[in-house]
């Protein structure tokens, strides 16, 4: 802003200057970007930013394989046992694990539930059993020595179709998983989109019939 004032014959100008810090602002905009795409506990992607993950690798790194979906078996036991915050820092300590073996992208999907994409470089089944041996070791879980097993499902990337299928098929294939078998792998074949349907509509089915005895 500049104000003229004349005193006799001199005329003078004064020039006001404002400035105004957005630091904190960009910074709180930043944190927020950040929170949209990754999981705060973890410090892993969440689903939408590991979808968002899927499509650079695919676009920029020459493609995947596909995807897995693991389950940290015994995850719910421990978190009612030993509390919530020793659930919190199994979570932190596997995701940690993964980072270790050179995966690219990591999510935490919910609970105990990952999923990860697979590399080109290996076979599938070399890449679980690389997955399945980060939990050979006890979880240190404040003071409590934890373990923990693991099963997966995984899907093939399939480059005509959009990210969101693959990590829905390999999440079918671990629903359709044989649990009582840890570090177990079921590889999506087509039929277990279908399994779980079936499964879907009967609980829902029956959820209905005891909503009408009541």
């Amino acid at each position: 802003v500049v104000i003229y004032s004349t005193f006799g014959e001199r005329e003078q100008s004064i020039v006001t200057v404002t400035f105004r810090d957005i630091t904190a602002r960009k910074h709180n905009e930043a944190r927020l970007r950040y929170l949209a795409d990754h999981d705060p506990l973890t410090e892993t992607l969440s689903r939408s930013g590991f979808l968002k993950r899927l499509y650079d690798i695919q676009e920029s790194e020459g493609g995947m394989s596909g995807v897995f979906v693991v389950q940290l078996e015994r995850f719910g036991t421990i978190t009612a046992s030993l509390g919530h915050g020793a659930g919190d820092t199994l979570l932190r300590q596997f995701a940690d694990r993964l980072r270790s073996k050179g995966f690219s992208a990591i999510a935490h999907l919910g609970q105990g539930q990952f999923a990860v994409a697979a590399l080109t470089a290996s076979a599938i089944e070399h890449q679980f059993d690389v997955i399945a041996r980060t939990t050979r070791l006890a979880f240190d879980l404040e003071g409590h020595m934890a373990a923990v097993g693991l099963s997966a499902g995984y899907a093939d990337a399939d480059i005509a179709e959009n990210a969101d299928k693959w990590l829905s098929r390999a999440e079918a294939a671990l629903v359709s998983n044989d649990r009582r078998n840890l570090s177990q792998l079921a590889i999506y074949d087509g039929s277990q989109s279908a399994r779980v349907s079936r499964n879907r509509t009967l609980e829902a089915r029956l959820a209905r019939a005891l909503e009408d005895d009541q």
